[in-house]
């Protein structure tokens, strides 16, 4: 449900770094059809694929070598109905894996990790911690793989948690694939990010300026806040999404006590918003004249050491046509450009 742009980019990024040849696309934007012509045998083709692409599948038959999940969350119910339902459209891609294939599952969700019972293939856990059994782990501040010391959390370039729960993912795709962990490590240090996600757009008057427009869940937002350091400002909003519960966003305010003294809410579900983060001591929630409105107030608010994070949690198609635009427009408001390095 989340980290799958940075997974799968990750993925390609490993790939290459291995000396393979790469085809990347899917729900990050790029359908790979036209290149069908250009794909040859021996390349990698690496596909993000959303519960929609998913359903689309069908009955199709090819398999695939390696099919990574990184976690669920409740997402896109609004389509699905229930839970059940996306979960299932998630777990439809372990059931393309051949005999010989790869499943590269999170351990530290217990949904996702229940799933390596029935995969025709074998299966490879990642975790946080140190979960028996698992292939990838962080552990005593260090990434692990297969019982070797991959790299230090610290030498990865992109913030958060969440990122080492990709870059483990990543890795034992990559492993999976035949990449040795030499050429991972080097890709891993250069990995910048992708944009939208916890893209540093713009350092002004001691202020930084991250966009997180892709956050369009209130759990993805609740990651963004607890991978940041330092006071932030928050801008929140845009279309809620039907049967997304916004409790995550709740108590990760809760949980960054003063370090979140501000957030601004638009869009359609900027009522609601105000009033769920109410409950949160300490927490000043105001309703914003749409996002412009809000990045002009954040502007005009923002202290010397402050983050003002876009990080909406929820769609972006009652202002925009996607979420590529509501970060474009973000980048433009704030004068938007990426400082060196590019990411947080």
């Amino acid at each position: 449900s989340n980290g799958k742009s940075s997974t799968a980019s990750l993925a390609a990024a490993l790939l290459e770094a291995g000396g393979a040849r790469v085809h990347f696309g899917g729900n990050i934007g790029k359908s790979l059809l036209m290149d069908l012509k250009d794909i040859r045998p021996g390349d990698r083709v690496v596909l993000e694929l959303s519960s929609f692409q998913l359903e689309a599948l069908g009955p199709l038959e090819r398999g695939v070598e390696v099919a990574v999940v990184t976690n669920l969350s409740a997402n896109h119910l609004d389509r699905h109905g229930t839970l059940e339902n996306y979960a299932a459209a998630k777990r439809g891609l372990l059931a393309r894996l051949g005999t010989r294939g790869v499943a590269v599952l999170n351990a530290d969700d217990p949904r996702v990790a229940g799933w390596a019972a029935d995969v025709p293939g074998r299966s490879r856990l990642f975790s946080l911690g140190p979960v028996s059994g698992a292939s990838g782990r962080l552990q005593d501040g260090a990434l692990w793989v297969d019982g070797e010391r991959l790299m230090g959390e610290g030498e990865l370039a992109v913030p958060g948690r969440f990122n080492r729960a990709n870059a483990l993912a990543a890795a034992l795709a990559a492993r999976a694939a035949g990449v040795s962990l030499e050429p991972i490590r080097e890709a891993l240090r250069a990995f910048r990010g992708v944009e939208h996600r916890l893209e540093l757009v713009a350092e002004r008057g001691g202020v930084r300026y991250v966009n997180d427009s892709k956050a369009t869940t209130p759990q993805a937002t609740a990651a963004a806040l607890a991978s940041l350091e330092g006071p932030v400002l928050l801008l929140a909003g845009g279309r809620y999404k039907e049967g997304v519960p916004v409790a995550p966003l709740v108590e990760a305010a809760r949980s960054a006590g003063p370090r979140l003294r501000r957030v601004l809410c638009f869009g359609e579900a900027a009522r609601a918003l105000e009033a769920a983060l109410a409950v949160v001591e300490g927490v000043q929630a105001a309703v914003a004249a749409g996002m412009d409105g809000a990045v002009e107030t954040a502007m005009a608010e923002a202290r010397p050491g402050e983050t003002v994070l876009l990080s909406p949690g929820c769609a972006s198609y009652d202002e925009f046509t996607n979420f590529e635009e509501r970060g474009r427009r973000f980048k433009d408001l704030v004068g938007g450009v990426a400082p060196r390095g590019g990411g947080v």
